[in-house]
This record gives C-alpha cells, sequence and structure tokens, in this order.
C-alpha cells in the first residue's frame, strides 16, 4: 500500500568536499615540489637529522624559538628548501 511504502533515501556527494579538498592538500603535500613521493628512508634519515640538529640550537634573546619551532624550521629546511 502507497502511505506505508518507505521513501528511498538518496544523498548527492561531490568530490569537492571538505574532507577532498583535506586529501587533496596533505598529497600534495607529501608530494612535495618535485612531483614524487619524497619521504624515503634515506630522506626521512636526512629529515631526521635537520629536525634534531636546528631542535638542539641554543637562540639566545628569544623565548619563541622553541624547540618544536626549530625542529619544524629544519623539517621544512630539509623537505622544501625553505624555512621561515
Amino acid at each position: 500500500m502507497w502511505p506505508f511504502k518507505r521513501k528511498t533515501e538518496t544523498r548527492a556527494a561531490s568530490g569537492a568536499g571538505y574532507t577532498a579538498q583535506m586529501i587533496q592538500a596533505r598529497t600534495a603535500y607529501i608530494t612535495g615540489t618535485s612531483g614524487r613521493a619524497e619521504l624515503t628512508a634515506t630522506v626521512q634519515g636526512a629529515v631526521t637529522l635537520w629536525e634534531n640538529g636546528l631542535s638542539v640550537a641554543d637562540v639566545d634573546g628569544t623565548d619563541l624559538l622553541t624547540r618544536r619551532a626549530l625542529a619544524i624550521a629544519g623539517r621544512m629546511l630539509a623537505l622544501r628548501g625553505e624555512a621561515l
């Protein structure tokens, strides 16, 4: 009987949603500037050396350059060739 028939649920999903954008941004970051996945074991070893090397630096005159901030700068320097 028609009054007791359950309506079918329809959902429209587009590829331009928030999750798709986040996945695309993460993929672009991992792929890097050269278009290849850069985080091989050798590259990760070099990145770790840069992170640790800068994170143990003793910076006088400011409290803003924490060990974490210096490690992130080392990671950006190793992967992208730039650091702020």
